[in-house]
């Protein structure tokens, strides 16, 4: 549950968002997987909700809901939004270690709850208390497009492009990437979202595939859903990632790509409470 309060005494909102164990994380492709299959659709909800599990998302999903054509898909995900308990989680790799940092638990991605927020009251920018409805915010950011310029930017691209050519290019530092890639970090903490970044950055180097925005996505579905969450459903890709990644539960989340789906749901439905999450 996601909720805004303000804080007089402050003189800032504050916003509440409410997290149980399990924890899920959905890459776009397995939110269209679950839309357009009813049986996996009401299979997912009755388990979510019998575990009394929560639904990270992020705003790389929303903006990929909002941005969506067929009005009848549209309304599916938010149906499907609505049936489950769900928090935002930030995915900006960088942004989610300085939330480590500053010692709080879990990355929610605040700053998106409170774009949302603004655009509740018809004055537009005034926060309007009490409890936010993801699904809710969607539809206004569909009726009014210009709302979109609202939501923030963030994309890795241009960010860090230019270090993946130039580590490419240095045979050097091509070298060195390719000998600590193989080794890893012991003991290593938790949660180890700085490790799985730098990881996932020598993993793109030695991929030698070019990265356009929606692998750059795919990077973002991966590395803080996998520090953070306990099951996250992410491109077949980046599970091998995940394979190559010399670790595992409970230090990361499990991971499943697409023909693993089975497999996702029979893990979900044994599911009982583990002292990860204490760790945070």
């Amino acid at each position: 549950m996601i909720t805004l309060d303000f804080d007089k005494a402050l003189d800032k909102v504050k916003v509440n968002q409410t997290v149980t164990e399990p924890i899920i994380y959905l890459d776009n492709w397995a939110i269209n997987l679950f839309i357009q299959d009813l049986d996996l659709r009401t299979e997912l909800i009755e388990l979510l909700r019998k575990k009394q599990a929560t639904w990270a998302l992020s705003l790389i999903n929303i903006i990929e809901i909002v941005n969506r054509i067929d009005s009848s898909q549209v309304k599916e995900i938010k149906n499907l939004i609505d049936s489950v308990n769900t928090v935002t989680i930030i995915t900006i790799p960088a942004e989610a270690i300085n939330v480590e940092k500053e010692g709080r638990p879990f990355p929610f991605d605040d700053g998106l709850i409170k774009t949302i927020a603004s655009i509740y009251d018809p004055d537009k920018g005034i926060y309007t208390p009490g409890e936010i409805q993801i699904s809710k915010s969607i539809q206004l950011f569909i009726d009014d497009p210009s709302l979109k310029d609202q939501l923030p930017s963030g994309g890795l691209t241009e960010l860090i492009n230019p270090s993946i050519k130039k580590a490419r290019e240095d045979e050097v530092k091509f070298q060195e990437i390719k000998t600590h890639y193989r080794n890893r970090l012991d003991p290593l903490p938790i949660p180890c979202t700085d490790y799985l970044y730098r990881r996932a950055f020598e993993f793109v180097v030695l991929d030698g595939k070019e990265m356009k925005e929606s692998e750059w996505n795919d990077f973002c579905h991966t590395v803080v859903p996998l520090s953070y969450c306990d099951f996250v459903l992410i491109d077949k890709r980046w599970r091998t990632f995940v394979e190559q990644a010399q670790t595992g539960w409970p230090h990361i989340a499990n991971a499943y790509k697409e023909s693993e789906l089975s497999q996702f749901f029979t893990d979900l439905e044994s599911f009982k409470y583990n002292r990860r999450h204490e760790y945070f």
